[in-house]
């Protein structure tokens, strides 16, 4: 289940409303193929802010798991998945 950590703060996990499961042949590959595509336009959309530290970026992937990270200004973070 996704979860949002904002500012140290755990916020209540993002319900799924869909997924396929790993005992699918093709789960890895249709995951693969769909996160490629997603990072893509997160990196191209000029919108999405990149917090500055050392280096930029937007996110990580590793595997399975995505990291993103978001600066949405003044907008609550609730509401940027509705």
């Amino acid at each position: 289940m996704p979860n949002l950590i904002i500012h140290g703060k755990k916020l209540k996990a993002l319900p799924l409303k869909s997924g396929t499961r790993h005992i699918y042949p093709l789960s890895p590959l249709l995951f693969n193929i769909v996160l490629g595509i997603l990072a893509r336009e997160i990196r191209q959309e000029k919108e999405i802010k990149v917090i500055k530290k050392r280096k930029e970026v937007k996110l990580s992937l590793f595997a399975e798991d995505m990291i993103l990270y978001l600066d949405f200004q003044n907008t609550p973070p609730e509401d940027c998945w509705n």
